[in-house]
């Protein structure tokens, strides 16, 4: 067996799992990989950097992953939290539907565990007329491969 991409896996599975099933107002909020579109809407998400670690042992290949997930919301004004809060609490839903399971589909070969929301920062600034939100949050997971 050998040693096969595990982040790649984990990053298509997050972006298969969240693209066109993520919404606000009855609106899709729409993923990107790593950079968004010039013309992107004012709120979107992007799957931003990813880190992994070698955790293999004498039988499985083993990676633990994690992944920068980045809710942006660009409005004329000032505002408040709740737009990022909410489009992270529905990924949160989609990507760890219960305690014990996730909302995650790997390819052929490939099984997640222990998947956690890390960490989760919030980052604000003013940019000429537009205000720009952001919550990022970084999720980490074991991947190990099965065959």
């Amino acid at each position: 067996m050998i040693y096969k991409d595990a982040e790649r896996v984990f990053r298509r599975a997050i972006f298969d799992a969240l693209d066109g099933n993520v919404t606000y107002n009855g609106i899709v909020v729409p993923v990107y990989d790593e950079f968004a579109s010039d013309n992107a809407p004012n709120l979107f998400i992007v799957l931003g950097n990813q880190y992994a670690d070698d955790r293999r042992n004498f039988t499985k290949f083993v990676t633990g992953s994690v992944i920068v997930i980045d809710v942006v919301h660009h409005q004329n004004r000032a505002m408040t939290k709740d737009v990022v809060d909410d489009v992270a609490e529905s990924i949160k839903g989609i990507l760890m539907p219960s305690i014990s399971g996730t909302g995650l589909t790997l390819e052929a070969g490939f099984s997640v565990n222990n998947l956690y929301r890390e960490t989760s920062s919030y980052l604000s600034e003013q940019n000429n007329t537009k205000w720009v939100l952001r919550k990022i949050e970084r999720y980490r997971a074991n991947i190990q491969q099965d065959s």
